[in-house]
């Protein structure tokens, strides 16, 4: 009873063995005290390092990069504009297009007709003209009728931060029942 019994622990698969009061560390002694303060030095440093840091992070609201609005007369503009005319008058107006985006937007920019008592389709017009760059263009031929109305598809680019103006003008065909059309103006973007 009078011996003293030593016990070995093992540290870090058998690396480090702890004796009374010192410790080899390949090979060499090192006072146990000073093992056991330098690894929780470092474990007490490896928990604060999560708080010596915080998370910044970035919110990014993504808009579409084309604005359309019209007008008919090519100074006040919206997004929704009205007006009266009768089976065979030529509705005249404005329709623009800000493309807001630093990059070039190719598309097709849709005219899309519906009526409040029905379907409209493109018998309903005798003409549909588009002014752009100084040219009147007939595109009738465009009008494809849909199953919701019908629908003009016209080609355009649109360069960087750049806004373009066309001019419309649809000539009813002087049949069409009394009615009320609304012409909605989009682009489809081709960019992938």
């Amino acid at each position: 009873m009078g011996q003293k019994r030593e016990k070995n622990v093992f540290f870090v698969v058998s690396l480090i063995t702890v004796r009374r009061e010192t410790m080899k560390v390949f090979g060499k002694q090192i006072g146990a005290l000073a093992i056991m303060g330098a690894i929780l030095a470092v474990g007490a440093t490896a928990m604060l390092v999560s708080y010596l840091s915080n998370t910044a992070t970035v919110n990014t609201e993504v808009d579409s990069p084309l604005a359309v609005d019209v007008s008919y007369d090519s100074i006040d503009w919206d997004t929704d504009i009205s007006a009266a005319a009768y089976g065979g008058d030529t509705i005249d107006y404005y329709a623009r297009v800000e493309n807001r985006a630093n990059a070039t937007i190719t598309g097709t920019m849709n005219v899309d007709t519906v009526t409040s008592t029905g379907m409209a389709t493109c018998a309903d017009f005798t003409l549909i003209e588009l002014y752009d760059a100084g040219v009147w263009t007939d595109i009738t031929a465009l009008c494809t009728d849909t199953t919701s109305g019908t629908t003009v598809g016209v080609p355009v680019t649109y360069l960087p931060l750049e806004t373009e103006q066309y001019e419309i003008r649809v000539t009813l065909n002087p049949a069409v029942a009394p009615t009320t059309y609304t012409f909605s103006h989009t682009v489809n973007v081709n960019n992938v």
